[in-house]
């Protein structure tokens, strides 16, 4: 368990080629960002406790994302990594809903238009949308800066290492460094509709994060 909030638990899963999981289950609807590719074999037992575990070959490629209706649909299964690459991933569990309206999803700005907001929001790309959760990828090149004060509550999940400087305008300029491993979690907290919350990529490679819009119950 790497964060947790009232409206989410971040676990960070790692396991080498070779190692397997004990079998388990998720009861919790997850957001799963793996964070390289590899190969696994997913044993999945359905139906009742005296049910065959079936086994499946899973390709898991880097960036990928996937949903899992587990409030409705319990998953139980057990893992094994086939590698070559140890199985990396991050494992949001969606607890309760946040208390915020519901919103439509960002309108990522044209990079030609001459607004301010059309600097930090181009590079947003919307590219998941499940019943309680909206997924946006940002991918930010050296000196690069996004904002990352929104109008809902968010969380975000650093796919890569990354070099960052954050300046916050909630009541005087107050800029922070921070070094993120892949995998690391920041939590936005709150809507901020009338703040910023700029975050500069001073590293020298590319850096990508995803955005996770916490949606309200509809």
């Amino acid at each position: 368990l790497v964060f947790r909030n009232r409206f989410v638990n971040a676990l960070l899963v790692e396991f080498e080629p070779g190692d397997e999981t004990l079998l388990h289950i998720h009861r919790k609807d997850s957001l799963y960002v793996f964070l390289n590719g590899t190969q696994v074999i997913n044993h999945v037992r359905s139906g009742d406790a005296c049910a065959a575990v079936k086994a499946a070959d899973d390709r898991l490629e880097r960036g990928e994302i996937r949903y899992g209706n587990h409030a409705e649909q319990p998953l139980v299964h057990k893992i094994c990594c086939v590698g070559p690459s140890a199985m990396k991933c991050v494992d949001i569990e969606l607890l309760e809903p946040p208390p915020s309206p519901l919103s439509s999803p960002l309108q990522c700005s044209s990079p030609s238009t001459s607004s301010s907001d059309a600097l930090v929001r181009d590079r947003f790309e919307l590219v998941k949308t499940r019943p309680r959760v909206r997924v946006y990828k940002v991918t930010l090149r050296s000196e690069e800066t996004v904002d990352m004060a929104f109008p809902f509550w968010a969380v975000l999940i650093w796919a890569s290492a990354a070099q960052v400087e954050f300046v916050s305008t909630a009541s005087s300029e107050i800029k922070w460094h921070e070094r993120l491993e892949a995998g690391a979690i920041t939590d936005c907290g709150a809507p901020r509709p009338a703040e910023s919350l700029l975050c500069r990529n001073d590293g020298e490679d590319e850096a990508v994060v995803y955005v996770l819009e916490l949606l309200p119950k509809n």
